[in-house]
């Protein structure tokens, strides 16, 4: 936009265009927990359209002698897999007279419009690191935390009153796959993370409170983006182990904003990035599905 200053034809100036786009960027990296659990991996631009990726599998045994006898060579299979990166956009309209309204009536219309847009953006992208593809929302395939392949499934109990003993079957569930004295995070949908706020009989303290005192959790995320497979209720939590040999977020083009206009002056922004999980160690990745609140 080369317009400076303030004119009477609705234009955005630079600093508007800026401002805009401070605000575009604020709005994605607002608390969608996506981004709290998954390192970012950058790659170099958009042309990403696929990533190449290994699976994480362990090695054999270490040897334990007093003369440091040689093994033998150990190959372990890391198998190979590859997952698309999709472009998240979404596009939103100032109307020139409205532009005009704006600078009149405050800062409301050039900050709302492009961080709702924004904010459209950073759902789609937790939907996807989170859950993946699932019925009734389809994402190229890709598959996220709750429905990547290789993950561990325990059915729950009522909750809260067995919400204790479903956590760490879980955590038995992640020992015996090798994640031993680290704590997991849960995440969970509101309707039954709010469960866990509940008092534990004849005491002072809550559920989530227990969890979080006693080390059984490190974290309690609550999000409406976590949805089974099913795509019929949202009653499945996730205990997972975050962590760059666990699982990654790969970004080939960080959130930014593409400006255009029309004959008539309008303006349109499209908002774009280009994102995918790599689930390189399902087995750090536990879901307790049915869970129940009464």
């Amino acid at each position: 936009m080369p317009n400076v200053g303030r004119d009477a034809t609705g234009v955005l100036t630079r600093e508007e265009v800026k401002y805009i786009e401070t605000r575009i960027i604020e709005a994605v990296h607002e608390h969608l927990i996506g981004r709290d659990l998954f390192p970012v991996v950058n790659l170099s631009d958009a042309g990403w359209k696929f990533y190449k990726y290994y699976k994480m599998a362990d090695m054999g045994q270490a040897v334990l002698s007093m003369e440091g006898i040689a093994q033998s060579d150990d190959f372990p299979i890391f198998p190979y897999s590859e997952v698309k990166v999709p472009i998240i956009s979404k596009t939103c309209m100032l109307q020139w007279r409205d532009v005009l309204a704006s600078r009149h009536q405050g800062e409301g219309l050039l900050a709302q419009v492009p961080r709702n847009a924004a904010r459209q953006i950073a759902e789609e992208e937790d939907k996807l690191l989170l859950t993946g593809e699932y019925t009734g929302w389809m994402a190229l395939g890709i598959l996220g935390l709750l429905t990547s392949a290789g993950t561990s499934t325990l059915s729950a109990g009522a909750w809260p009153a067995n919400a204790i003993t479903d956590v760490n079957n879980a955590r038995t569930t992640l020992e015996n796959a090798g994640f031993i004295g680290e704590e997991p995070v849960l995440i969970g949908p509101p309707g039954v993370i709010k469960c866990l706020d509940r008092q534990l009989t004849n005491t002072d303290t809550t559920y989530r409170k227990f969890l979080l005192d006693n080390g059984l959790v490190r974290a309690v995320y609550e999000t409406r983006n976590l949805w089974p497979a099913d795509g019929v209720a949202q009653d499945s939590v996730i205990l997972t182990i975050p962590g760059r040999d666990n699982y990654w977020m790969v970004q080939a083009q960080s959130p930014m904003v593409h400006w255009w206009d029309d004959k008539a002056g309008n303006h349109y922004g499209t908002v774009r990035e280009a994102v995918a999980p790599v689930i390189a160690r399902p087995t750090s990745i536990v879901e307790v599905h049915t869970v129940s609140c009464s």
